[in-house]
């Protein structure tokens, strides 16, 4: 799988979540907008399920290698600096990883030769993060644009 291939795959997800038009935070349904809390705990409901769904554990070089770390990242932040701390704990768990052999997920089946390569899908995480806080650069972060 190419970093296109595994980019396309994020690209389809993100859309198909977001037409729900809410989300399950706990044992609440949200409509509308999500506090920060209400991301944080989203995020460490997904561990879990994607690993389950995985079968695949942290340093198994998938994208729970990307993903927790940015979550940890993201408890530990300020508002202000969250984004950017996410993005580089994240990018630091794919290089920590890249030097591994991938033993789950799509690239598994290629072993060895996935050595110095990051894994696909942790990459397409961390893009869409980089995305994000273009994004978010470029028109404001929500509810700081009508802020003088």
């Amino acid at each position: 799988m190419t970093k296109a291939d595994a980019l396309t795959m994020a690209q389809q997800a993100i859309p198909a979540i977001a037409k729900r038009g809410k989300a399950e935070v706990g044992d609440k349904t949200v409509s509308g907008s999500l506090t920060a809390g209400d991301v944080v705990t989203m995020a460490q409901q997904a561990v879990p399920a994607i690993a389950k769904r995985g079968k695949a554990e942290i340093g198994d070089k998938t994208v729970l290698d990307a993903l927790v770390p940015s979550i940890a990242a993201l408890e530990a932040s300020t508002s202000d600096g969250a984004l950017a701390a996410m993005i580089a704990a994240a990018r630091k768990g794919i290089n920590d990883t890249a030097k591994s052999v991938s033993r789950k997920g799509r690239a598994a089946w290629q072993g060895e030769r996935t050595i110095g390569h990051p894994d696909p899908g942790a990459t397409a995480y961390l893009r869409f993060l980089e995305g994000l806080q273009q994004a978010w650069s470029e028109v404001g972060l929500p509810g700081k644009r009508d802020r003088g």
